[in-house]
């Protein structure tokens, strides 16, 4: 009698989860005193392979030159450049992060350092803390706290630190074998990774004074911001005739536009973030735009303006809705219309107005204080409405009017359809001024001004069922807008955030209470040793008590 072989599925075996570790005897020993040797060498209990060193490889204090590091076989070596002087008396420390990894499942290895010192001792004092956005108000991944030894605000431009540590994703940094002495500490957001504030693009946070460091420290907070641009001008686009288009290097805040030539008739549509200006010219003009903020930032630029194109007198004007969402309306809500160039005249009896099919009285429409942007009337009963405008009912200033009959359907809903909020913020300093924006999504719903009292209650009604945020500004200076922050004038900018709500649902009242008092807590550094005597000297208290009894 035979006998089958049992049938199955080849496998190979269980996945490896064991990261690769150092074998310390066969290394090169760590925390060696008086180090005088170019190379060092690790060496693994299997084989493993290098990945992103660039990235993954600290140094620090920072070396001028890049070292190389190189495998043979299960040995990881590290070689500093010839040219590399190493200084007297520091602790260096190499953190690989997770360059190193097995060569099978690509685990890796867990918090592999190694550290020496060119002098008698390893410095050994720690700094933790956590870097947030001063912007969003949440934790920033991958970027720098760093430690100088100069005082000097150019340190930060010119050298690399001393010491650093880097953020995980929540924030969360640590800096390791830190001499005792005293250092200026700062946030940095790399962009270029040459460990110095340089690119336009980065962000830099930092403490308000000089940190004395002889003992471990725990909890300190940076925030890190973008400075204001130098320039306010950032793109110019004159290459089409009859307009230039302009874009800003952020979203402008009560803009003045002056040009220097009167031959330019600046209409002019403006985003926030750019601006269409469009001329008449019938040569090629040469001429400048100035613009300046609120706050006083001013820029300027050379315009070159190409002459009219008559093809654009001949396009057609087109309209299209603003304000409208899906084609709705509130019943309080004003109700625009856009061309798509800015116009120059209306036949007001060229609009007519119909609700079921039946006319209704119409005001007459009229230019509002945004060129190409008509008011035409504020209905108010619930229903279905067409809105129809005559050929030849709009002309531009280039002379193009619409072509065609012009029809545009809506609906305005019955007021059961809008919820009311009923909004509470705590937690305002009296003495200072603060700017409120409730949003829905990017969308400015209502904008005021709040101070003198630490709690503020407003009331919305009739607002469409979606999800809505408050924006808050710490307008410090009060002048009606958010200033970013200045390192070289140690000023960090006006703080904001945006606190979300729970959704408004038809029909419904919401009460909805938030606060900002956090902003207000005072950063405390916690040294490790005095932390542990507070809790011996509680656990004594409590002894005591024991005793009593």
């Amino acid at each position: 009698m035979g006998a089958c072989a049992a049938q199955g599925v080849l496998t190979g075996g269980e996945n490896d989860e064991v990261p690769p570790k150092v074998i310390v005897e066969e290394s090169t020993p760590d925390k060696s005193l008086n180090f005088k040797g170019r190379t060092f060498y690790l060496e693994f209990d299997e084989y493993v392979k290098v990945d992103d060193i660039f990235n993954q490889v600290i140094v620090s204090p920072p070396l001028v030159y890049n070292p190389k590091i190189e495998l043979r076989g299960k040995k990881l070596i590290f070689e500093f450049n010839e040219k590399e002087v190493l200084r007297d008396s520091t602790t260096y420390t190499i953190q690989f992060g997770n360059a190193v990894k097995d060569i099978t499942e690509n685990n890796p290895a867990e918090d592999l350092r190694f550290v020496f010192s060119t002098g008698d001792i390893i410095d050994s004092l720690e700094i933790t803390g956590k870097i947030t956005s001063l912007d969003k108000n949440e934790p920033v991944a991958d970027a720098w706290a760093l430690l100088y030894d100069d005082p000097a605000d150019s340190i930060v431009y010119l050298s690399r630190p001393y010491y650093f540590g880097k953020s995980d994703k929540s924030g969360n940094f640590t800096i390791r074998n830190v001499k005792a002495g005293t250092y200026q500490m700062v946030a940095l957001k790399d962009a270029n990774n040459n460990y110095k504030f340089d690119n336009p693009t980065e962000q830099i946070g930092f403490l308000d004074s000089l940190i004395t460091i002889d003992k471990n420290i725990k909890g300190i907070s940076l925030g890190v911001f973008e400075e204001e641009k130098k320039r306010l001008i950032q793109d110019v686009d004159s290459t089409q005739k009859g307009r230039v288009n302009i874009k800003f290097s952020e979203p402008l805040i009560q803009p003045v536009f002056s040009v220097s030539d009167n031959g330019v008739r600046m209409n002019r549509v403006w985003n926030g973030a750019s601006i269409t200006i469009f001329h008449q010219a019938d040569s090629l003009l040469s001429w400048k735009l100035y613009v300046e903020q609120a706050n006083g930032q001013k820029d300027s630029i050379n315009i070159r303006s190409y002459p009219l194109d008559t093809s654009m007198v001949q396009a057609p004007l087109t309209l299209g809705s603003r304000g409208i969402s899906n084609q709705t309306q509130h019943p309080d809500s004003l109700f625009y219309l856009m061309s798509s160039l800015p116009l120059a005249s209306i036949k007001a009896e060229g609009f007519r107005l119909y609700k079921d099919s039946v006319e209704l009285p119409i005001l007459a429409p009229a230019q509002s204080e945004v060129p190409g942007t008509l008011l035409v009337f504020q209905p108010m009963a619930t229903g279905n409405y067409t809105l129809e405008i005559d050929s030849a009912s709009l002309k531009d200033i280039y002379g193009g009017m619409n072509d065609s009959l012009i029809k545009i359907s809506f609906t305005i809903l019955d007021r059961a359809a809008f919820g009311n909020l009923k909004l509470e913020v705590v937690g305002f300093n009296p003495e200072l001024n603060y700017i409120l924006t409730l949003l829905k999504k990017d969308l400015v719903i209502a904008e005021w001004q709040h101070s003198g009292n630490e709690m503020m209650i407003r009331s919305f009604q009739s607002l469409l069922p979606d999800s809505y945020e408050l924006r808050v500004i710490e307008d410090s200076n009060r002048n009606g807008r958010l200033d970013k922050g200045n390192f070289l004038q140690k000023r960090t900018p006006e703080r904001q955030r945006v606190l979300k709500m729970d959704p408004l649902r038809a029909n419904w009242d919401v009460e909805q209470k938030l606060s900002i008092s956090d902003w207000y807590k005072k950063q405390v550094l916690i040294p490790e040793e005095d932390k542990n005597s507070e809790k011996e000297e509680k656990e004594d208290k409590e002894d005591d008590g024991q005793n009593d009894k």
